[in-house]
């Protein structure tokens, strides 16, 4: 066989590789996108379940020295909201930090001044960089103190179906109880940018953290492809129906 007809051959079978791979990441994208939008309407729609757990956790979000965003306003007082009601006789606060600002730190201020949540209610979980990093925090936290697994997560209706995913792999029961309405999840673009977000999140979290490891080397020769991924991803997501009611396999509680 000549060079050049090895050459082609490769390349048809290299060309049919990289077709598959494409095929199988819009697939996987697809179904996260899918599991994300049900769980994000459902909170938007108001018909997650009430229910009451043995902590309240609000997961951090941008705040200034002096102050909450609006997003992570809207969490708090929800978060405070669903105290009163007696949802869990705790609030957690978790955040990263960010220069000079402790977002836990800002958030415990709030929820103690604005909202009047006496300090002995609220308890700081730490570390919270990132949702892994809180959710693993929480866990701990829960042992420490002998309390159950159950947690009522509260963050932005985008968050929802990361929350519990992951909740469930930190040995967790996470109900995720967020706001209906955050200035970010009422901007349209906002929105379209953090579901985004959250279908790639996902799909990096449900993989073994080795995985992901590896991953940040080999994506480089990927990322030409990502255009391609998302239109197909796109076309995928716009032929179904988005209805919570329609997909029981999905539940809002994780055992």
């Amino acid at each position: 066989m000549s060079r050049g007809r090895v050459l082609t051959t490769w390349g048809v079978l290299s060309g049919g590789a990289v077709a598959a791979a494409l095929a199988a990441a819009a697939g996987v994208a697809a179904v996260a996108a899918r599991r994300v939008l049900v769980a994000e309407r459902a909170q938007r729609s108001g018909t997650r379940p009430v229910a009451s757990g043995d902590m309240l956790l609000v997961l951090g979000a941008h705040a200034f020295p002096d102050r909450p965003s609006r997003e992570l306003q809207a969490r708090l007082d929800h978060g405070a909201r669903r105290w009163r009601e007696g949802a869990a006789p705790t609030i957690g606060v978790s955040g990263g930090i960010d220069g000079t600002v402790d977002e836990a730190q800002v958030m415990a201020a709030y929820l103690r001044d604005a909202q009047h949540v006496p300090p002995d209610a609220v308890v700081r979980v730490v570390p919270g960089d990132n949702t892994r990093s809180t959710l693993r925090a929480m866990a701990r936290a829960a042992a420490e103190r002998s309390l159950g697994n159950t947690v009522i997560a509260v963050s932005s209706p985008y968050h929802a179906h990361r929350l519990v995913a992951e909740g469930r792999r930190c040995g967790l029961r996470v109900v995720a109880d967020c706001p209906s309405s955050t200035p970010e999840s009422d901007n349209p673009e906002i929105r379209r940018t953090r579901l985004f977000g959250e279908v790639v999140g996902s799909i990096l979290y449900a993989a073994p953290e080795r995985a992901i490891e590896v991953a940040r080397y080999a994506s480089v020769p990927v990322r030409r492809h990502l255009p391609r991924i998302a239109a197909t991803v796109g076309d995928r997501v716009r032929r179904r129906s988005w209805q919570p009611q329609q997909d029981p396999a999905l539940p809002t509680v994780v055992g």
